[in-house]
């Protein structure tokens, strides 16, 4: 190898049309016929860049770029091989440091999202002094710069809205005076995004209020849908809507989505249910909540039936306090989770008054380890 010449250099990445890389180089040797060039993680591995050549080679030395190196301030490892025609292989062993540069933590790269504007952030590198964030537009001019010594911007400009061209964008990381630039690529949705807080907040024998949150991820909502028992009964552009002549002590199920000026919709509101009555009595708290089950990424819940003479219970599951959907059901299983990491859950008895509702205490569960909270 004669780039890097020495084992314990570390490499410093340089800069071209497609993003960083390093260019390693070795004279060829007298009578070489086959060279094989790898680049890994761990010895031996190549698992970062792998390449071999067979036949003749040209007789000047060989280079090669390398694109695919972390850049995470971890070691790389290169073996360098040859052999003559009908020789057995033979073998140089390289360990080179590598500089650390800033990755983009959020939004997740490749994600498409509605939010007007987007805050990136990204982790802090120790050797890192300064980083600056460019946004492109979908054409390639220049939408947003800024430099800073944060690990987060707020692009304020609205990002154009088209899902199938990218925006891309570029965290530059300065490393002793150079740069490391990392590139990735985003797409605006051009769905709007679900509205929040769907929730009864009033109840008569023939009339029930609903009301709802303002997303402030919307891309120009202008009304929303109410749909009752799965049809759609009415618009507004309101923040709220009273169905009225409802049948007394009779069952019904809300669920609204929002839609924009373009046309476009969002995802449905967790469906509610209620009784249009002047119930008067709070439902009996759930008792025995508990876990039945937890897998790597799944937890399992049941608790009592609670008692209401006067109408039904349906139940509010909450995680982390967060509510996840209102049923009817004594049982939920919550999937997608993440395997380690402890969530808590709670479960709330409703009944058609907005007010009366009675809490079970909360239980924390986490993949291989489950405690029920005082």
């Amino acid at each position: 190898m004669t780039t890097p010449a020495a084992n314990g250099t570390v490499l410093f990445p340089a800069m071209s049309s497609g993003g960083p890389s390093f260019r390693f180089a070795w004279d060829k040797g007298a009578g070489v016929s086959e060279y094989s060039f790898e680049v890994g993680t761990t010895p031996n591995a190549g698992d970062i860049y792998y390449k071999r050549w067979v036949g003749v080679p040209p007789p000047e030395a060989f280079l090669e770029n390398v694109y695919s190196v972390p850049w995470d301030g971890n070691p790389v490892y290169v073996r360098l091989g040859s052999r003559v025609p009908n020789g057995p292989w033979l073998y140089s062993d390289y360990t080179y440091g590598t500089v650390a540069a800033a990755r983009m933590i959020s939004p997740t790269p490749g994600q498409a999202f509605s939010s007007p504007n987007v805050t990136f952030s990204w982790n802090a590198c120790n050797n890192c002094t300064s980083y600056a964030l460019i946004v492109y537009d979908q054409l390639g001019g220049v939408l947003y710069s800024k430099s800073t010594a944060a690990t987060s911007v707020l692009v304020p400009k609205n990002l154009p809205v088209d899902s199938t061209r990218p925006n891309r964008v570029t965290l530059i990381s300065m490393v002793g005076g150079k740069q490391i630039n990392r590139v990735y690529k985003y797409y605006r949705s051009t769905s709007c995004a679900d509205p929040r807080g769907f929730a009864v907040s009033g109840v008569s024998s023939t009339q029930i209020q609903l009301g709802w949150d303002y997303n402030i991820n919307h891309i120009n909502p202008v009304d929303y849908e109410i749909y009752r028992n799965g049809l759609l009964i009415g618009h507004t552009a309101a923040l709220a809507y009273r169905d009225s002549g409802l049948t007394p002590n009779a069952q019904y199920n809300y669920k609204i989505r929002a839609r924009d000026a373009s046309g476009n919709y969002s995802g449905f509101s967790p469906t509610v249910y209620v009784y249009a009555s002047t119930d008067t009595q709070p439902p009996s708290v759930p008792e025995n909540f508990r876990t039945t089950g937890v897998t790597r990424t799944s937890v399992s819940l049941a608790w009592n039936a609670s008692v209401d003479p006067e109408s039904q219970v349906a139940y509010r599951i909450y995680r982390d306090g967060v509510a996840l959907l209102s049923a009817l059901a004594t049982s939920y299983t919550d999937s997608g989770l993440t395997p380690g990491r402890a969530y808590r859950y709670e479960v709330e008895a409703y009944d058609s008054a907005p007010t009366h509702n009675t809490s079970a205490r909360a239980v924390l569960a986490a993949p291989g380890t489950v405690t029920t909270l005082p």
